[in-house]
């Protein structure tokens, strides 16, 4: 029974803490040292495999070739257990970005804020009929609406002066929240219509499962740890019988 207790409690320790694996921000602030700015942003993210998980991410970094920005999707990056659930909130989120000023900044903001909304090297605000501003990019760079998922949701004026003034490389931005729903990250309503909501369920799949994971595991040890505190104390009592 002690030996069962020991493998419970190891698979409670494993599970926990996961293989320790780089993350992959570190290597691409290394990649990407002579870059003049460049930005990381978390594309996807899941959970592969059965009996032995493997925590997955997958990135949209956008970088700039003769004064033009590009973008490209990478491979998926295995990640640590950590880092992952550290991250669950922050699909279509900067998570990494380099600015003109050379400084590096690691936290998370939507995606075009830290080098391309508000710039007015790429576009200008303009207002509604109804008084409200939005960002628009310039003709030229028009094509990066579509590399920041702007044409169903622009960046309203209001909500990027609340960043800027408030969160700006301080601490993470989600938006206001409408409907119970914060406006940008994994279950943000940006994302629910420009990933679909299919995207959302995965993501709450894959959390439900993990939480289910932990609490079969740690009643589990809890029944074992039990049995054997049980058992240990009747042979005690049977041992002194017999002197």
């Amino acid at each position: 029974m002690k030996k069962i207790v020991i493998c419970v409690l190891a698979l409670i320790l494993l599970s926990c803490k996961g293989n320790y694996v780089e993350s992959p921000l570190d290597q691409f602030i290394r990649d990407f040292e002579a870059e003049q700015t460049y930005t990381v942003i978390l594309y996807d993210m899941d959970v592969q495999g059965t009996f032995v998980k493997r925590h997955m991410h997958q990135y949209k970094i956008i970088t700039e070739k003769n004064g033009v920005p590009e973008q490209k999707v990478t491979e998926q990056y295995q990640v640590s257990k950590n880092f992952f659930w550290k991250n669950e909130n922050n699909v279509g989120m900067e998570l990494v970005s380099k600015t003109a000023d050379g400084k590096i900044h690691k936290t998370p903001a939507p995606a075009g804020f830290s080098n391309y909304i508000g710039n007015e090297k790429y576009g200008q605000w303009r207002r509604r009929n109804d008084g409200t501003s939005f960002w628009a990019f310039y003709g030229q760079f028009a094509f990066m609406s579509t590399m920041f998922n702007l044409f169903a949701h622009p960046v309203n004026g209001r909500y990027y002066n609340g960043y800027y003034n408030n969160y700006r490389y301080r601490r993470p931005y989600y938006g206001p929240t409408v409907g119970g729903k914060p406006t940008y990250g994994t279950y943000g309503n940006v994302n629910k219509n420009s990933r679909s909501s299919s995207f959302q369920r995965r993501m709450s799949g894959i959390k439900q499962k993990s939480s289910n994971f932990k609490q079969r595991v740690t009643n589990r040890v809890n029944r074992s740890a039990g049995r054997y505190k049980t058992g240990s104390g009747m042979r005690s009592r049977s041992g002194g019988f017999g002197k």
